[in-house]
Protein backbone atom coordinates (compact mmCIF):
# COMPACT_ATOMS: atom_id res chain seq x y z
CA UNK A 1 0.00 0.00 0.00
CA UNK A 2 1.25 3.49 -0.81
CA UNK A 3 2.04 6.13 1.76
CA UNK A 4 -1.03 7.95 3.05
CA UNK A 5 -1.69 11.37 1.55
CA UNK A 6 -1.13 14.50 3.57
CA UNK A 7 -4.74 15.62 2.99
CA UNK A 8 -8.03 13.82 2.77
CA UNK A 9 -10.48 16.15 1.05
CA UNK A 10 -14.00 15.06 1.99
CA UNK A 11 -17.17 16.05 0.19
CA UNK A 12 -20.72 14.88 0.84
CA UNK A 13 -23.09 15.76 -1.99
CA UNK A 14 -26.82 15.77 -2.54
CA UNK A 15 -28.02 16.65 -6.05
CA UNK A 16 -24.93 18.70 -6.87
CA UNK A 17 -24.29 17.38 -10.39
CA UNK A 18 -24.39 20.92 -11.82
CA UNK A 19 -21.31 21.95 -9.77
CA UNK A 20 -19.53 18.72 -8.93
CA UNK A 21 -17.22 18.53 -11.98
CA UNK A 22 -15.81 21.99 -11.18
CA UNK A 23 -15.36 20.97 -7.53
CA UNK A 24 -13.48 17.79 -8.47
CA UNK A 25 -11.36 19.61 -11.06
CA UNK A 26 -10.33 22.18 -8.44
CA UNK A 27 -9.00 19.41 -6.21
CA UNK A 28 -7.21 17.71 -9.10
CA UNK A 29 -5.53 21.04 -9.96
CA UNK A 30 -3.89 21.45 -6.54
CA UNK A 31 -0.22 22.45 -6.49
CA UNK A 32 0.29 20.05 -3.55
CA UNK A 33 -0.33 16.60 -5.01
CA UNK A 34 -0.46 14.72 -1.69
CA UNK A 35 -4.23 14.39 -1.41
CA UNK A 36 -7.09 12.00 -1.78
CA UNK A 37 -10.67 13.00 -2.50
CA UNK A 38 -13.42 11.02 -0.79
CA UNK A 39 -16.81 11.74 -2.35
CA UNK A 40 -19.98 10.53 -0.67
CA UNK A 41 -23.34 10.66 -2.41
CA UNK A 42 -26.26 11.39 -0.08
CA UNK A 43 -29.02 9.67 -2.10
CA UNK A 44 -28.94 12.09 -5.06
CA UNK A 45 -31.41 11.82 -7.92
CA UNK A 46 -29.66 14.05 -10.50
CA UNK A 47 -26.63 12.05 -11.67
CA UNK A 48 -24.30 13.15 -8.87
CA UNK A 49 -23.23 9.59 -8.07
CA UNK A 50 -22.55 8.81 -11.72
CA UNK A 51 -20.22 11.85 -11.91
CA UNK A 52 -18.47 10.68 -8.75
CA UNK A 53 -17.91 7.16 -10.05
CA UNK A 54 -16.62 8.47 -13.40
CA UNK A 55 -14.12 10.70 -11.57
CA UNK A 56 -13.03 7.80 -9.37
CA UNK A 57 -12.55 5.58 -12.44
CA UNK A 58 -10.35 8.27 -14.02
CA UNK A 59 -8.18 9.05 -10.99
CA UNK A 60 -7.09 6.52 -8.34
CA UNK A 61 -6.82 9.31 -5.73
CA UNK A 62 -10.62 9.69 -5.85
CA UNK A 63 -13.07 7.42 -4.05
CA UNK A 64 -16.82 7.47 -4.66
CA UNK A 65 -19.15 6.09 -1.99
CA UNK A 66 -22.85 6.02 -1.31
CA UNK A 67 -24.09 7.20 2.06
CA UNK A 68 -25.62 4.17 3.80
CA UNK A 69 -28.11 6.43 5.60
CA UNK A 70 -29.41 9.85 4.68
CA UNK A 71 -27.92 13.10 5.96
CA UNK A 72 -24.76 15.19 5.69
CA UNK A 73 -23.45 14.23 9.14
CA UNK A 74 -23.80 10.52 8.39
CA UNK A 75 -22.15 11.13 5.04
CA UNK A 76 -19.18 12.88 6.60
CA UNK A 77 -18.87 10.06 9.15
CA UNK A 78 -18.69 7.63 6.21
CA UNK A 79 -16.03 9.80 4.54
CA UNK A 80 -13.96 10.14 7.73
CA UNK A 81 -14.04 6.35 8.19
CA UNK A 82 -12.55 5.97 4.69
CA UNK A 83 -10.03 8.84 4.94
CA UNK A 84 -6.33 7.93 5.02
CA UNK A 85 -4.77 11.41 5.10
CA UNK A 86 -2.99 13.02 8.03
CA UNK A 87 -5.26 16.07 7.77
CA UNK A 88 -8.89 16.46 6.72
CA UNK A 89 -10.22 19.25 4.55
CA UNK A 90 -14.02 19.50 4.22
CA UNK A 91 -15.37 20.71 0.88
CA UNK A 92 -18.91 21.28 -0.30
CA UNK A 93 -19.86 19.70 -3.62
CA UNK A 94 -20.70 23.15 -4.95
CA UNK A 95 -17.42 24.69 -3.73
CA UNK A 96 -13.98 24.94 -5.33
CA UNK A 97 -10.43 25.31 -4.07
CA UNK A 98 -7.92 27.80 -5.45
CA UNK A 99 -4.97 25.87 -6.94
CA UNK A 100 -2.65 26.63 -4.00
CA UNK A 101 -5.15 25.97 -1.19
CA UNK A 102 -3.71 22.68 0.07
CA UNK A 103 -0.12 23.85 -0.40
CA UNK A 104 -0.81 26.94 1.71
CA UNK A 105 -2.61 24.87 4.35
CA UNK A 106 0.37 22.50 4.52
CA UNK A 107 2.78 25.42 4.92
CA UNK A 108 0.73 26.76 7.83
CA UNK A 109 0.52 23.34 9.46
CA UNK A 110 4.23 22.68 9.13
CA UNK A 111 5.17 26.18 10.31
CA UNK A 112 3.06 25.93 13.46
CA UNK A 113 3.82 22.30 14.36
CA UNK A 114 0.38 21.70 15.88
CA UNK A 115 0.18 18.95 18.45
CA UNK A 116 -3.18 17.43 17.64
CA UNK A 117 -4.31 13.90 18.22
Amino acid sequence: MSDPPFFSVLSVCYNEAAWLRECIDSVRAQSDASWELVLVDDHSTDGTFELMTAAAAADPRITALRNPTKGKVAGFNTAVDRARGRWIHLLGGDDTLVPTCLEECRQLIEASSPALV
